[in-house]
């Protein structure tokens, strides 16, 4: 994968003919293993280091994908919420600020409306090429799930960034096991 960062693969701009510069997509696979390890340095981060290290300012275009390292009122909850963020845009494709539906909807709120019936509605088109159903509905479920927990606006309510972390492992093993099935 070129040195770039998460936002010029999610976010492509159009070359000069008209066309994007990206001629190629994340996979599944792909996005959910960069979720799980800005998590596992999140985690690090918050609760590993002899001093609690705050990330304030985690996006897509600080997500550097060659190393896979992420550098109001500074808080751990901040950064959970920032990834949480981030999550659901790895996996929708959409910039959080965009209105949805031409509400006032947030992306959290336009994803929190939709789950669980509306899976495919808003998961970034690119992954929907197929039917979603079984092991693959559960995981995005699943991962979406964890994006909106840890962007709850209430901070004390938000997920742990550990318990993010963890999910999203168990996310990424639940649509390997269908995986394999599928492959007898």
């Amino acid at each position: 994968m070129p040195k770039r960062s998460l936002e010029k693969w999610l976010h492509p701009t159009p070359n000069e003919s008209g066309r994007d510069n990206n001629t190629t997509t994340l996979s599944i696979v792909e996005r959910l293993s960069i979720a799980i390890d800005v998590a596992t340095a999140l985690e690090y981060l918050h609760h590993q280091c002899q001093t609690p290290i705050v990330h304030c300012n985690l996006e897509p275009s600080n997500v550097l994908l060659d190393k896979y390292v992420v550098g109001g009122e500074v808080s751990m909850e901040v950064d959970v919420y920032s990834f949480g963020i981030l999550l659901l845009e790895i996996f929708t494709g959409k910039r959080p600020t965009r209105p949805m539906l031409g509400d006032n909807f947030s992306l959290r709120e336009f994803i929190q409306a939709s789950l669980p019936h509306e899976l495919n509605q808003v998961l970034d088109p690119v992954l929907c090429m197929r039917e979603l159903q079984g092991n693959l509905y559960e995981c995005l479920d699943s991962v979406l799930r964890v994006g909106l927990m840890c962007s709850n606006m209430q901070p004390k309510e938000r997920m742990d960034i550990g318990e993010a972390a963890i999910s999203l492992r168990k996310a990424k093993a639940v649509l390997r096991i269908g995986t394999r099935r599928n492959r007898v």
